[in-house]
């Protein structure tokens, strides 16, 4: 609706780096999830202190937990590898790139 305000908030689920260097193979910071207490610590901050989002790759060993699941793996998995060769801007560049296209061919 015209006129109304956005959010001024959001809940953020902090993270640490759990090493200080990449991944040598990967080229990839590890992170786990910061606790306090012995729970998780998160937070609700204003939404003009994020600065971007990030892409975060579960980290396993020789095979995925299978109970695992897009609801559920931020919750269950440990451990987590910052993908630094993807931006969720890219995909507004990659939609914008085909609506071109598909706006040259018709």
């Amino acid at each position: 609706m015209k006129g109304e305000a956005g959010p001024t908030a959001a809940g953020v689920h902090r993270v640490v780096h759990s090493v200080l260097s990449p991944n040598n193979t990967l080229g990839m910071y590890h992170v786990k999830r910061s606790t306090r207490h012995g729970r998780q610590y998160a937070s609700v901050i204003p939404i003009d202190d994020i600065i971007r989002t990030c892409h975060l790759l579960p980290q396993w060993g020789r095979m995925m937990d299978k109970t695992w699941s897009p609801e559920n793996v931020l919750q269950k998995c440990p451990r987590f590898y910052v993908n630094p060769y993807l931006r969720h801007s890219d995909f507004v560049v990659f939609r914008l790139l085909l609506d071109r296209r598909l706006k040259s061919k018709s």
